[in-house]
């Protein structure tokens, strides 16, 4: 595996950003067997005969922990994992938004890593998948409710048993033992919106004494956002008192107004002794399937992609009901179709369904359902979010970067990406330095990730913490992605280390080494 540094190297006369927060500062810092062995102010250490890196004119810091991925399974597809370490990632949590197929491997799954010899049955050996595998990053992982329903209960829209809601637990419970960071819901999802709020409270109880959080992407970030949280905050209470809201948004335009209500819901809820917390990627266009744009009552209809495939009269009935005011829930010329797994849609990735219909001579509406009738998921992008907005989330303490996004190579092998999962890092720290300085941006990219999923000596740098760690100008520490060109690599990475080795370097992108571990919590 590509490191060509030795055990101990040190690097000499960065900017230094300790993680929490503090002010930066010149420091000397020297890494030994993985763990960093000595921090001290330029000059003060006799670094005579150790092999020295220059960080002249650079800034150091923690590795960033991506408090929000999905790279589940793609991590074992791409496991150099390009488009987190080349923005400076060196961990992942993943089992996010509800689904963690680190928990129990499927049919599909196995499909997908294409007959390679992994598999898995539990978070235990999947852990050991993972390293088998190489990855460049650590990775962390949630257990998702989606998950533990369609292991106990498929797909089905009614109540647990109590001996399937006993059953789950069972399972989440084996998961927490086995280092799962917390439970993850996707409650906006099928099959988490079947669930109702006692079915999440008894399962949030396994949390109790853990420490470990609740983490949601809630019921609805659109016009229920208010009642949505609500719903959050009281499952929360049931477990271990710690919230994590997951990529925090007015997601919608009737939603926009209530960013006020929302900040004080909030602080009503810490108030009232839960923890909250959130990440976010600094977005306006959120990443999704495309029949999320469709409300009730397809928005509950496990096997749509079959139902329209096999009825011509269906198709006909949801173009109507799509070209109906009030319809769809994100309008046309803000979806765009992202990602498809037929070759001959490649044409019109990064379009919008407005400009897909004009290509192919049909309605908006009739482009949107050819793509639900193609193929079960397609990956798309939904533009409902306010920039004002935007602002006032990522200037907040308590918002951690979360890219949304699996890691993808530099190439197209496993798909396009959302320009988010190329350039998340670099646009959270310009937007958050411009409100709150470079220290604070640094503390929500590291530390306070790190303490949402009580990742052990990672996020700070601190003697005897993991030595992951990444050099780079903050001056020119730029996205590049745009969903014309959504894996073009960020600007002003100098070099990213990973457990104490060499992971990536900007001068030459295509050497990068996998040095990365699954963190158990």
């Amino acid at each position: 595996m590509w490191n060509p540094l030795p055990d101990t190297f040190a690097i000499s006369g960065a900017l230094v950003y300790d993680g929490l927060g503090n002010p930066p500062a010149p420091m000397d810092l020297v890494v030994t067997d993985g763990r960093i062995a000595s921090l001290r102010p330029d000059g003060e250490l006799n670094l005579t005969g150790v092999y020295r890196i220059s960080g002249t004119g650079l800034s150091l810091a923690p590795g960033f922990i991506d408090a929000h991925s999905h790279s589940d399974t793609e991590i074992l597809r791409a496991p150099q994992a390009d488009s987190k370490i080349s923005q400076g990632v060196t961990t992942e949590v993943t089992g996010q938004c509800g689904f963690s197929p680190g928990i129990a491997m499927r049919k599909n799954e196995r499909e997908n890593l294409k007959g390679e010899e992994v598999g898995w049955d539990d978070l235990a050996s999947y852990a050991v998948a993972l390293k088998r595998r190489e990855p460049a990053v650590n990775i962390a992982s949630l257990c998702g409710h989606n998950t533990l329903r369609q292991m106990v209960m498929k797909s089905e829209d009614r109540p647990p048993t109590p001996a399937e809601l006993r059953r789950m637990q069972e399972i989440l419970q084996l998961s927490l033992r086995q280092g799962a960071a917390g439970l993850s819901s996707g409650l906006w999802y099928i099959p988490g919106k079947y669930a109702d709020t006692s079915e999440m409270a008894e399962l949030a109880k396994m949390l109790q004494g853990t420490g470990k959080p609740y983490v949601t992407h809630m019921r609805t970030e659109g016009d229920n956002l208010l009642e949505s949280t609500r719903e959050a905050i009281r499952i929360a209470a049931s477990g271990a008192g710690r919230l994590q809201i997951s990529h925090i948004k007015t997601g919608s335009p009737k939603a926009w107004g209530l960013i006020d209500a929302l900040l004080d819901l909030i602080g009503e809820g810490a108030r009232n002794g839960v923890q909250i917390t959130a990440d976010r990627y600094p977005y306006l266009y959120s990443g999704t399937g495309l029949r999320m744009i469709l409300g009730p009552p397809y928005d509950r209809v496990a096997n749509l992609h079959q139902v329209l495939r096999e009825s011509a009269e269906e198709r006909e009935k949801l173009v109507a009901l799509l070209e109906t005011p009030g319809w769809p829930l994100v309008p046309f010329d803000r979806t765009i179709i992202s990602n498809s797994g037929l070759p001959e849609n490649a044409g019109f990735l990064g379009l919008t369904l407005v400009e897909i219909g004009k290509r192919l001579g049909i309605s908006p509406a009739r482009a949107c359902v050819k793509f639900l009738t193609e193929e079960a998921y397609v990956y798309t992008a939904f533009g409902r979010m306010n920039a004002a907005n935007l602002e006032r989330f990522l200037a907040l303490d308590w918002v951690a970067c979360g890219s949304d996004a699996a890691a993808y190579p530099f190439d197209f092998s496993q798909g396009r990406a959302h320009p988010r999962a190329f350039g998340s890092f670099p646009r959270f720290f310009q937007a958050v330095k411009k409100s709150c300085g470079p220290a604070a941006a640094i503390r929500r990219m590291t530390s306070l990730a790190a303490a949402i999923y009580n990742l052990p000596k990672r996020g700070v740098l601190r003697e005897g913490y993991h030595a992951d760690l990444v050099l780079f100008n903050e001056d020119t520490f730029v996205d590049r992605a745009d969903f014309v060109n959504p894996h073009t690599i960020c600007e002003g990475v100098h070099s990213v280390f990973v457990n104490g080795k060499l992971a990536f370097t900007g001068d030459d992108p295509e050497k990068r080494g996998r040095h990365g571990d699954f963190l158990r919590v």
